[in-house]
């Protein structure tokens, strides 16, 4: 128990770091970049990094509702592994469903992949072809 409530501290202490970590990137990017496009791609990047690592910790800190509400059958991939992002395993399970395998999207699976859809037409496609990448 003691082991869980010095992670709890650390973790909300990390989070306390977050919003001054991130601007300190910005400044620090604004000061090394030798011009506004580098200064783009090297913000860019960083977001990138950060959205993947959210989407990777979103995966896995909802892995067990996803897992019972989103998809159903024998074969379906599962949520909650930390290398894996929402949009591969949702895309593994689609193409899963495509394959003939015994899954079945449920009610807040399609309503999920058509939100997803409707900003990003090919993603789940996308996501298949590059993994690393989404």
């Amino acid at each position: 128990m003691s082991g869980f409530i010095l992670l709890i501290l650390t973790l909300t202490l990390l989070a306390g770091f977050f919003l001054p970590g991130m601007l300190y990137t910005i400044i620090r990017q604004v000061i090394v970049a030798k011009n506004f496009k580098e200064f783009e791609t090297g913000i860019s990047n960083t977001l990138r990094k950060h959205a993947v690592s959210l989407d990777q910790y979103g995966c896995v800190l909802l892995g067990p509702f996803f897992n019972d509400v989103l998809f159903k059958g024998k074969a379906k991939y599962l949520y909650g592994n930390p290398d894996d992002t929402i949009s591969i395993v949702t895309a593994r399970n689609l193409r899963g469903i495509a394959n003939g395998k015994d899954i079945e999207i449920k009610f807040l699976g399609k309503v999920l992949i058509k939100i997803v859809r409707f900003f990003d037409k090919g993603h789940f496609k996308k996501t298949l072809k590059n993994p690393d990448n989404n």
